[in-house]
């Protein structure tokens, strides 16, 4: 996971960790580690790539689980 490029994306568009946690549904320690690259998160990651996050900027790990996400919804 690419955590500068992450965080950067946050800055731009004006996101604290606080309001992403708020936004999507998580607590606050959740979306730390996630952009910290410590946890991974699938939900956190659809959220991400839902709002125009790139998704290279979250490497391999998600490939595919995209896909098995959706198709359980």
């Amino acid at each position: 996971m690419k955590v500068n490029m992450i965080k950067g994306w946050m800055a731009i568009h004006g996101l604290t960790r606080a309001e992403v946690a708020r936004r999507a549904g998580v607590a606050y320690s959740t979306v730390f580690r996630f952009v910290e690259g410590e946890k991974t998160s699938l939900r956190l990651y659809m959220w991400f790539v839902g709002e125009g996050c790139p998704k290279g900027y979250f490497g391999k790990k998600y490939k595919g689980r995209e896909q098995e996400e959706r198709e359980a919804a």
